[in-house]
C-alpha cells in the first residue's frame, strides 16, 4: 500500500496549497484557509526542499511541519468559514501524519546482517555489466552503501556526502561501493554526476539485498517509470579486509542516514582496536 501513497500525497499537497493560495485573494472566508494553507504549504516545501537542496538526512518527527499542522487544523476549525477548506485541512492533517508515522518508517525484522560475522556470498555488477568480486582479498575496507535508486533525494545527497569525504576514506584504505537495483544505465548516470573514484554497482534483480534481507518490497513509488517496483533498504555496512562485518547501520527511517564522519570513526576505531 505504501507504494501507492508519496504520488497522489505530493500531488493532493501540491493543488491544496495552489487552491489555498488563490482562495486567500478571492474568498471572504480568509482565516479558514489560512490555516488551510498552514496545514498543506510547509510539508509540500519540506518535499521542494528535499528535490532542489543537499539534503541527505531530516529530523525523524518533522516538528516545523506537524506544528504548522496542528495550528492550521486548529485555525481552521475554530474560523469555520468554509467547510471545503477545513475538509482539505482534515484530509492535509490524516496524510501528514501518515507520511511520517506510516509511510517513512521501515521494517527491518528480515535482516541477516550481523556485526563481527562474515557477509554471505552476492553478486553484484558494475555499470558496465561486468562482475564485482567483493571477497577479492585486496587488503581493503569495503564501504557498502545500499541506495533506493537516483529517484531518491536523499540518497543522491547522502552518496555525494562520500564523494565529499571520499578522499579521507580513501586514506583509510576503505573502497566505497554504491549498491542499487535500478538499471545499469541509471547507475552510470548517477556516476558520471560524481567526481570521485568510487565504485557503482547493480544488484540485479535485488538478489544482493534478498540474500541479506533489505529487500525493501514495493520501495519504489507507483508512478515512476523506469525503475522496477521492488528496492533496497537504505543500508550502510563496512566491511574489515578480513571479511567480516564491523559496522552496519540499518536505519529504521529512511530520512534518518548516519552522516560519513560516523564511518570514518568507524574505521579508525576497528585500526586502533587491531594495533
Amino acid at each position: 500500500m505504501k507504494r501507492y501513497f508519496p504520488v497522489p500525497f505530493i500531488t493532493f499537497l501540491s493543488v491544496s496549497s495552489l487552491y489555498a493560495i488563490y482562495q486567500l485573494f478571492y474568498s471572504q472566508a480568509q482565516l479558514t484557509w489560512l490555516g488551510t494553507l498552514m496545514v498543506v504549504a510547509p510539508m509540500l516545501g519540506f518535499f521542494i526542499a528535499l528535490y532542489i537542496t543537499n539534503m541527505a538526512r531530516s529530523s525523524q518527527y518533522l516538528p516545523i511541519q506537524l506544528a504548522f499542522t496542528a495550528v492550521g487544523l486548529l485555525l481552521s476549525l475554530v474560523s469555520l468559514q468554509s467547510m471545503s477548506a477545513v475538509a482539505i485541512s482534515a484530509v492535509g492533517s490524516i496524510g501528514n501524519m501518515l507520511y511520517i508515522f506510516w509511510y517513512t518508517p521501515l521494517d527491518r525484522t528480515n535482516s541477516h546482517i550481523q556485526v563481527n560475522q562474515s557477509l554471505p556470498h552476492f553478486e553484484l555488477h558494475d555499470t558496465q555489466g561486468k562482475a564485482i568480486n567483493l571477497q577479492e582479498d585486496n587488503g581493503q575496507y569495503q564501504l557498502l552503501l545500499f541506495i533506493r535508486a537516483n529517484w531518491c533525494p536523499l540518497c543522491v545527497a547522502q552518496v555525494k556526502e562520500l564523494v565529499d569525504q571520499y578522499q579521507q576514506l580513501q586514506n583509510l584504505h576503505c573502497e566505497t561501493y554504491i549498491i542499487s537495483s535500478q538499471s545499469e544505465d541509471n547507475s552510470a548516470k548517477l556516476a558520471q554526476k560524481m567526481d570521485a573514484p568510487i565504485h557503482f554497482a547493480v544488484d540485479k534483480n535485488n538478489q544482493a539485498a534478498k540474500i541479506l534481507g533489505i529487500e525493501h518490497i514495493g520501495g519504489t513509488p507507483f508512478g515512476l517509470p523506469g525503475y522496477e517496483a521492488n528496492t533496497a533498504l537504505p543500508t550502510a555496512i563496512i566491511v574489515a579486509p578480513n571479511k567480516q562485518v564491523i559496522f552496519a547501520h540499518q536505519t529504521d527511517d529512511y530520512r534518518l542516514r548516519p552522516e560519513p564522519e560516523t564511518f570514518i570513526q568507524a574505521i579508525q576505531q576497528h585500526q586502533n582496536t587491531k594495533a
